[in-house]
């Protein structure tokens, strides 16, 4: 991999007219807010700098002062997000660019600082919608470079596919204005590619009338292996002739305070017409073990707001880690991993199996197909086009466990994955080739390659799933 850059002093001149150029602010160590700053980004390491830019011209001066010091970059959104700052890096927090303008067409305007939260309250009043991540707390930049996997994804694709145009400042410094006709090769590179590229200060994107969704939820018991297969053939295929205004993703959850282990399965139908949702729905109804179903007509917003995720989600690892008394965290949770799939019938076992290795694990997937599968893999940065499901593993032992054990769960889980893509929003950063882990499909890579030597030869957007401009 090219070698980051070392962190160093900036000149103190050079940080005096930054920092008085800047209609924005910037903190710095031991000035009040800073700390503060720094742990927002959910890293432990210092920034040098933490810049909170008003203007796309900020961020362009920001970066120019970067390069120009030969200081690590790390840009954020807002929202979570994977990747921390760097040691010595000027962190830039997108935070105040987060303004969305809805224009006519459905054209929407959104800062590269927004939370769906906000799109999703803008366009609410127009009966418009656009594929977005789960839920409302989700920043709109990180999700949009590396796909956005989210509760329309079988009916309007990823949040990608919709991206008409992006405002960008790149590595040199310049804030660029690139769609399908303007600088083509770094808009197709943004479509998939991470934060790889530049920093986006603004995305134009394609939303859809959409006045209100039916929301509901499936409970299923599944008190064994074979069980849990039965219900995720069943769910398999159910949703493979299912219209694609369905969308649906399956929980598999560890047995918990006296109640058995057993499946909820959401649903999203994007239309108004209840008639038709309740058709839909119909074949998921008829799965084996079920004992609860619910259904309601909701504005998508709401949605977005409740995230569509089992109650007691988050405690379940909480709760095994409370349970062990003395194990490290390694001994008792192995770390969340994904993985696009076809869920053939070997995959669908081996998948049961897992969580019949580790009963207090948690097991997600997400039904994709519809018009995530109608986009060439090469049309795109990303290229994972042939999955139908995403699934995502959350692998929680007994106490007691140790090593032998999360590696046996490693193994079982790399032979399910083999072969197929990681969903980089969901993978923290790694050292390796992320063409190699799955991060970025092969079909692009020499293509994603190309783009990085041309737009940042120099790696400066180098903290993400980083593509090494020098192969």
């Amino acid at each position: 991999m090219t070698a980051e850059p070392r962190p160093s002093a900036a000149p103190a001149a050079a940080l005096s007219a930054w920092r008085a150029a800047l209609d924005g602010e910037v903190l710095l160590p031991g000035e009040p807010g800073f700390a503060e700053a720094a742990a927002q980004d959910g890293g432990t390491a210092a920034p040098t700098a933490i810049a909170r830019p008003a203007t796309a011209a900020d961020v362009a001066r920001t970066v120019r002062f970067a390069a120009g010091s030969g200081l690590p970059l790390s840009v954020r959104g807002g929202g979570h997000g994977a990747f921390a700052a760097r040691p010595g890096a000027v962190l830039v927090l997108l935070s105040r660019l987060d303004a969305v303008e809805v224009r006519g067409g459905g054209r929407v305007d959104v800062g590269g600082g927004a939370v769906w939260r906000q799109v999703a309250r803008a366009l609410q009043p127009h009966g418009l919608a656009l594929s977005s991540g789960d839920t409302d707390s989700v920043g709109v930049g990180g999700l949009a470079l590396t796909g956005g996997v989210g509760w329309l994804v079988r009916r309007h694709g990823l949040t990608l596919d919709n991206l008409l145009a992006a405002e960008v400042v790149t590595a040199a410094g310049e804030v660029l204005h690139t769609d399908a006709e303007h600088h083509p090769d770094l808009f197709w590179a943004l479509r998939g590619g991470g934060g790889n590229f530049g920093a986006v200060t603004r995305f134009t994107f394609q939303a859809h009338p959409l006045p209100a969704v039916h929301y509901g939820t499936v409970t299923a018991v599944s008190p064994s292996r074979e069980s849990l297969a039965a219900l995720l053939r069943g769910w398999r295929d159910a949703m493979r002739g299912a219209d694609e205004r369905l969308n649906s993703t399956l929980f598999a959850m560890p047995a918990e305070g006296g109640a058995p282990a057993n499946c909820q399965i959401f649903t999203v139908w994007g239309g108004d017409d209840r008639y038709r949702a309740r058709a839909a729905v119909a074949p998921l109804l008829e799965l084996p073990g079920i004992v609860r179903t619910r259904f309601e007509r909701r504005s998508y917003a709401s949605v977005l707001e409740d995230g569509g995720e089992p109650d007691g989600l988050e405690d379940v690892v909480e709760h095994a880690l409370a349970d062990a008394p003395g194990a490290g965290h390694d001994d008792v949770v192995v770390e969340e991993r994904n993985a696009f799939l076809r869920l053939d019938d070997a995959v669908v076992d081996g998948l049961a199996g897992l969580v019949g290795q580790a009963p207090g694990s948690i097991l997600a997937v997400r039904a994709l197909g519809g018009a995530f599968g109608r986009v060439a893999p090469t049309a795109t940065a990303f290229g994972w086009r042939d999955a139908e499901a995403l699934a995502v593993f959350t692998g929680v032992l007994p106490p007691g466990s140790g090593a032998g054990d999360v590696a046996r769960l490693e193994r079982a889980w790399s032979a399910i994955g083999k072969g197929h893509g990681t969903y980089g929003n969901f993978h923290e950063r790694a050292d390796g080739d992320p063409f190699a882990l799955g991060v970025y499909a092969p079909v692009n890579a020499e293509r994603l390659r190309r783009a990085k030597r041309a737009w940042d030869p120099g790696n400066l957007f180098s903290g993400n799933h980083n593509i090494d401009p020098a192969g």
